[in-house]
C-alpha cells in the first residue's frame, strides 16, 4: 500500500509550503488522495507529526470556555461588578490557549452553533479581536489588552432579563431598546471595578457605535469611538451574521464579506475592515467551499481587486473565476477544509526526501 494513504482523511496541523514559499494548504486541511499526489510531485513529503486524526479538541476547549464564560456571567450578575480573578486567572489563559490551538477553524465552527450564543459570542469575538489586532500589527501588551476588553465587551448583558437574552424569537423595538442598555451597563459596571481601565469601558460603551455616527448609544463617530472599540466592532458584527441563531439561520458566507466591504464606506473604520478581509480571505486559500450552485470547490487564488469572489476549481476539476461570472459565488466554507489563521508561528518547514 502507498504509505501516504495513511495520511487520506487527516487533518494538517500545520500549514504546508512549496519550496518557493508559496501556500499549498493550510493547517486544518482534511487531506484528500488528490492532495496527497500533489505534494508527492512536489517532493514534499509528509510526517506523522504533520497531521492529526479528527480529534475532539476544539469541542473539548469551546465546552470549557463557555461554562466558564457562563459562570463568569452568573457570578458579574450577583455582584453587578466584574469577577475579575475569574476572567485573569480562568478565562483569559484559556482564550490564550484557544488562540494559539493548531485548529483555531474548528474551534471558531464550534462557536457558530446556536447553543448558548450569549457566552459563544464573548468567545468569539474575543478571539477574532486577537486575530485582527495581530493581522494590524498591535504589540503584545496591546493584544492582551485587546482580548480582555472583547472577552467584557457584552457584560452588561449580565443585567438584562434571562428571558430576553434567551428569547427564541425576534425582538420587539421595546425589547431592542431595553437590549441596547446592555452598552451602558457594562460601562457602569467595568468603571466600578478596580484592576480595568478606561479602554476597557470603552469598549464595552462603543462596540456598537459606528464610523459614520449611526450607532449606539451615543451616536458618535470617527476617531471619538476608542481604536479597540472600532476592532472588535467588526468582530463583533462578523460572528453576529455569519453564526446560526434559534431565530435565524447564519447568512452566507459571500453576503457577509459583501455586507463587510459595503460597510467600510460608512458603518465601520475601513483600514480595519479592508485588513480583515483581506487577511481573511488569504487564509481561505486551499480551503474546500460549497458553491451556490451547489457545487464544491477549492480556493485556488484570491482576487485582490474584488476580494469576495476568488477563483475556485470544483471537484470536477473546472476553474471558474467568480470575480467573472456574478452568477456562482460562495455560499458556506466547509468544516473539513476551513482554516481561519495560519499564523506565523506555526508554519509548517518544507520537508525534502531524507530530512
Amino acid at each position: 500500500m502507498n504509505p501516504t494513504a495513511a495520511f487520506v482523511g487527516k487533518r494538517l496541523n500545520k500549514s504546508i509550503y512549496n519550496h518557493y514559499g508559496v501556500l499549498l494548504y493550510p493547517e486544518n486541511t482534511k487531506l484528500t488522495t488528490e492532495q496527497l499526489f500533489i505534494l508527492e510531485q512536489q517532493k514534499i513529503m509528509l510526517q506523522e507529526d504533520d497531521v492529526d486524526g479528527l480529534n475532539s479538541q476544539a469541542h473539548y476547549v469551546v465546552s470549557r470556555a463557555v461554562a466558564e464564560i457562563k459562570q463568569f456571567f452568573a457570578d458579574c450578575r450577583r455582584s453587578d461588578t466584574i469577577a475579575l480573578d475569574h476572567l485573569e486567572h480562568d478565562i483569559l489563559p484559556l482564550l490564550s490557549e484557544a488562540i494559539d490551538h493548531a485548529q483555531i477553524s474548528l474551534l471558531l465552527e464550534e462557536l457558530q452553533v446556536a447553543d448558548d450564543p450569549t457566552y459563544r459570542h464573548s468567545i468569539a469575538v474575543a478571539l477574532l479581536s486577537m486575530l485582527l489586532g495581530r493581522w494590524l500589527h498591535l504589540e503584545e501588551p496591546e493584544l492582551r489588552l485587546l482580548m480582555s476588553a472583547a472577552v467584557l465587551h457584552d457584560i452588561g448583558k449580565s443585567k438584562l432579563p434571562l428571558e430576553l437574552l434567551n428569547k427564541p424569537g425576534k425582538l420587539t423595538e421595546r425589547e431592542f431598546e431595553v437590549v441596547q442598555k446592555h452598552t451602558v451597563y457594562g460601562y457602569e459596571m467595568i468603571q466600578r471595578t478596580k484592576g480595568l481601565t478606561d479602554t476597557h469601558a470603552a469598549v464595552a460603551l462603543q462596540h456598537h457605535e459606528r464610523w459614520d455616527g449611526s450607532g449606539y448609544p451615543h451616536g458618535i463617530a470617527g476617531n471619538k469611538m476608542h481604536v479597540l472599540s472600532r476592532i472588535v466592532a467588526v468582530a463583533d458584527v462578523f460572528h453576529a451574521m455569519s453564526s446560526r441563531r434559534p431565530y435565524k439561520d447564519a447568512l452566507p458566507f459571500c453576503e457577509v464579506m459583501t455586507e463587510l466591504h459595503q460597510s467600510a464606506f460608512g458603518k465601520f473604520d475601513a483600514l480595519i475592515i479592508n485588513v480583515f478581509m483581506k487577511r481573511m480571505m488569504e487564509t481561505l486559500i486551499g480551503s474546500h467551499v460549497l458553491l451556490s450552485n451547489q457545487i464544491e470547490a477549492t480556493i485556488l487564488q484570491i482576487n485582490t481587486d474584488d476580494l469576495v469572489n476568488p477563483l475556485v476549481r470544483t471537484a470536477g476539476g473546472q476553474f471558474l473565476d467568480l470575480s467573472k461570472d456574478c452568477s456562482v459565488n460562495v455560499v458556506k466554507l466547509l468544516p473539513s477544509a476551513t482554516s481561519l489563521v495560519p499564523d506565523s508561528r506555526s508554519v509548517a518547514k518544507r520537508r525534502m526526501p531524507g530530512d
